[in-house]
């Protein structure tokens, strides 16, 4: 389904939308600011990356980790097949092997071109005599690996001559990385490389419901054959789910930020119409359904739109016991949050409950089941803070909080948008995990501990955040769950100051806001 025929289709169900879409058209084709540092507009891209050197300066490498790219190949031709192998034959760092399974081919050339690279050294080729489809074919050219790490990697696609080091480096680092991915762009079908993918740091809420890593990753072989590979069934969402099967079993993961792979789109791949593979969803569906069982938890899975993202949205327990400390007025608050178990407290070490809600006096709850949708994500076992998204008259004043951005240590991220506004790579459409979020907050009773400042009055959600980060929790924004935030200015320098000394790393790097963007425009490039 194409992208007008899904605004069509919204329009159909509510005519309202129309005014909504052709405000937003007119906005990209008058504001100039917005088109000329948007990172997904093509003429900028290649401009930005004239002046990016996306290599490390190579120094020697004292271990030497060996890796194994293990490459199914399907009626793949000649000149794209070459491109591929020879992008990995010129590495600049060479400890490698690849593996590469044809899956009963019906096309003579990529036979024969199969059978020339076979002389390589390097090269392990072996021809299935039936088709098994991706996950097979996968599964048996890791079966031909012999190395500590695999490479994964489409047959048409092409990587970047540093790669490998950069990975090598990498395990140089912490030698106890068992998962890297990187960031990546796509060749169009005139050879040019457009679109993007900058990625956060490892975000597992965001991946439960989209496979963001994607391409290039690597990954210990012992863990990936401890998971029994990839799973036949699951084509099309086939590496969605071994990641989520690998990340189940370690949480070692290490992002590169840098574009280290090229995807190319040519027809009948997924990466330029999903129309051409329609099973994908399906797969989809089942692969976080399947993560969802493994893991013990209940949840109900939307597709979103005509995407391959997915709103994960868990079973919310009514007999959770939540104290609610208000920072403002709570008598507003009195009557909308009854319920028998909601107690409000003055002190936030006070209470008993099982989950603490922070609540701003500016924010009002549209939805009375907010809370319990983001009890749903705190009580999972790796979660540190939850927020939502919140709006003002049709507008988003926060969807997570960005860190250390010029003039503004934190930033409401995509404030400003209309709240119904979709983002490329579902930002705005499933959970995304930040380094901070704020006004509207659920966590654990067990995240308050000594190390957080009690006496902070404007800024205690961040300190939470932070300590929370800083101990290996995941905080989390909802987009699905809707509250009203109503203008209140905070400008408590001391505050800030304070926790800019306290959690200085963080405001340097933020972790879920790739370093290739504009520490002055958000999500943009600078040229």
């Amino acid at each position: 389904m194409s992208k007008v025929k899904n605004i069509i289709d919204q329009i159909k169900k509510d005519p309202r939308k129309i005014t909504y879409y052709m405000n937003r058209f007119k906005k990209v084709m008058t504001d100039k600011d917005e088109r000329i540092r948007s990172p997904y507009n093509q003429e900028t891209y290649l401009k930005w990356l004239q002046t990016m050197d996306e290599r490390s300066e190579e120094i020697k490498l004292f271990y030497k980790p060996s890796f194994s790219f293990v490459i199914p190949v399907y009626n793949v031709s000649r000149r794209y097949l070459m491109e591929c192998i020879e992008s990995i034959l010129n590495q600049t760092y060479q400890n490698f092997e690849i593996c590469l399974v044809d899956d009963c081919s019906t096309n003579s050339e990529t036979i024969e071109t199969l059978k020339e690279y076979r002389r390589n050294e390097k090269i392990k080729v072996k021809f299935r005599t039936e088709n098994g489809h991706i996950s097979k074919a996968t599964n048996d050219a890791l079966a031909l690996a012999k190395n500590e790490f695999i490479c994964m990697m489409d047959n048409d696609d092409v990587l970047a001559p540093n790669a490998l080091y950069e990975c090598a480096l990498a395990l140089n680092k912490d030698k106890n990385i068992d998962f890297i991915y990187t960031d990546e762009d796509k060749y169009d079908p005139q050879g040019k490389r457009y679109m993007p993918h900058f990625k956060p740091d490892y975000s597992p809420d965001l991946l439960l419901g989209t496979n963001y890593m994607c391409h290039f990753t690597v990954i210990r072989r012992s863990i990936v054959e401890s998971v029994y590979g990839f799973t036949p069934g699951l084509e099309g969402a086939q590496d969605h789910d071994l990641f989520l099967k690998v990340c189940e079993k370690t949480d070692k993961v290490y992002h590169i930020p840098k574009i280290l792979y090229h995807w190319r789109m040519i027809e009948g791949s997924t990466a330029l119409d999903m129309s051409n593979k329609s099973y994908v969803i399906e797969h989809g569906i089942q692969t976080v359904q399947n993560a969802l069982e493994r893991r013990n938890q209940k949840a109900t899975i939307k597709q979103v739109g005509d995407t391959t993202d997915y709103l994960v949205d868990y079973e919310m327990d009514e007999n959770v016991k939540v104290d609610i400390f208000v920072k403002g007025d709570r008598s507003k608050f009195l009557n909308k949050l009854k319920n028998e178990n909601y107690a409000f407290i003055d002190e936030l070490q006070e209470g008993t409950g099982d989950v603490i809600c922070i609540v701003d006096d500016s924010i009002e709850f549209i939805d009375s089941k907010a809370i319990l949708s983001m009890i749903g994500y705190a009580l999972l076992d790796h979660a540190g803070v939850v927020s939502c998204k919140q709006v003002y008259k049709g507008k988003i004043v926060q969807a997570g909080i960005l860190l250390g951005m010029k003039d503004n240590l934190f930033l409401d991220a995509y404030k400003g948008l209309h709240e119904e506004e979709e983002v490329i790579f579902g930002a705005l459409s499933i959970p995304c995990n930040y380094s901070c979020v704020s006004n509207c907050i659920v966590f654990k009773r067990e995240l308050l501990n000594k190390d957080i400042n009690y006496n902070l009055k404007d800024y205690i959600e961040m300190d939470i955040c932070l300590d929370a980060l800083s101990k290996g929790k995941y905080n989390v924004c909802l987009p699905h769950v809707k509250v009203k935030k109503y203008p209140k200015q905070i400008d408590n320098v001391r505050e800030r100051n304070y926790l800019y000394q306290k959690y200085h790393r963080y405001f340097e790097n933020d972790p879920y806001y790739n370093p290739n963007f504009s520490k002055t425009y958000p999500f943009k490039l600078e040229l």
